[in-house]
């Protein structure tokens, strides 16, 4: 699977998600690779869901249960973006499970625009409007009522609503 690890890819699978299941039953969060405690292991990654996103878009089902799902979104709304630039600009890509700011590489440290969108987006397919479009509302504040960057939506800014790689989308 290139990451190391030698076997079965399906019974690799199976390991990680019967992890990552025991870790909302205990009303956790996955972390980003179990096997390495410590590599951002205890981060909330906004788009730890992207996978299942893709699935209820193109309609393969559920990878992750409904109760599951709904429990990650609404902790990623709780820190990711409540717990971020007080509320008003977007999902932060990654935030420490107390809700502190991380650092160490930029993409833990930044908003995509295109992210807090797929983020929103499967809020709202989840059945979680409020919080969708509070989370889509960010993007909005930070590229056109704060900082005028509508004509040139940048891929990510960080906290202080800094731009990196404009006219990206």
């Amino acid at each position: 699977m290139g990451d190391g690890h030698k076997g079965d890819p399906e019974q690799l699978l199976q390991v990680r998600r019967s992890k990552c299941r025991a870790a909302h039953a205990r009303g956790a969060f996955p972390r980003r690779d179990p096997d390495h405690p410590n590599w951002c292991s205890d981060s909330i990654m906004a788009e730890q869901l992207a996978g299942q996103w893709y699935a209820n878009l193109t309609g393969l089902g559920d990878l992750v249960p409904a109760p599951m799902r709904k429990s990650a979104l609404q902790r990623i709304y709780d820190y990711n973006v409540m717990k971020f630039g007080h509320g008003e600009m977007g999902a932060i890509n990654g935030i420490g499970k107390i809700g502190e700011l991380l650092h160490g590489n930029n993409p833990v440290e930044e908003v995509w625009a295109g992210t807090t969108f797929g983020v929103a987006s499967h809020m709202l397919s989840e059945g979680m409007p409020e919080q969708a479009f509070h989370t889509a509302q960010g993007v909005y504040n930070v590229v056109w009522r704060d900082r005028g960057y509508f004509f040139r939506t940048p891929e990510a800014y960080n906290a202080e609503g800094l731009y990196r790689a404009s006219v990206y989308m």
